[in-house]
């Protein structure tokens, strides 16, 4: 995996978000499972071309993140509450209720919205919400594009600005 600076990563994802391209990004934090040092990192992967890159930071990158998420899935991503549709599953369900918990008690979180061909995904073809909490996983899968749920997990990220 290739070591970028913060300012090509965001440049690199509005380059693939103005050609259309297949990439998605993550937001590691010092202690994940798939991060190799202790530091926060973005990770930007290229889809189409089998490749990754990653960016390296002392504080959470989440102005990062959020411009990031903008890119990949649209500026009304976050909606409102309201906008937003009930839990899918009790798998769902359980996930929202622990991350609920954990913003209550004010308690940093991160999850990973693994795509079905995201090198880290090792249910290939499916989709994985993943809730990281002190390397305790809640995961929901999904065979379709699980958009609203994940604007509701996306939505209560970034509420821990």
């Amino acid at each position: 995996m290739d070591k970028i600076e913060p300012a090509l990563i965001l440049k690199t994802a509005k380059t693939f978000a103005d050609n259309g391209a297949d990439w998605h990004f993550h937001i590691l934090t010092p202690d994940c499972i798939l991060n190799e040092k202790k530091e926060f990192a973005v990770i930007i992967e290229d889809n189409t071309n089998n490749t990754a890159a990653v960016c390296y930071f002392k504080e959470k990158p989440m102005s990062l993140g959020k411009e990031m998420l903008e890119l990949l899935m649209g500026k009304d991503f976050i909606k409102k509450e309201s906008d937003v549709a009930a839990p899918s599953s009790a798998k769902l369900t359980a996930l929202l209720e622990r991350i609920s918990s954990l913003n209550n008690k004010k308690q940093f979180w991160h999850h990973h919205m693994l795509f079905p061909n995201c090198i880290f995904n090792k249910e290939k073809g499916k989709w994985n919400i993943i809730l990281e909490d002190k390397g305790e996983l809640l995961s929901y899968t999904s065979t379709h594009k699980p958009k609203a749920e994940l604007a509701m997990v996306e939505k209560l990220f970034y509420s821990q600005e």
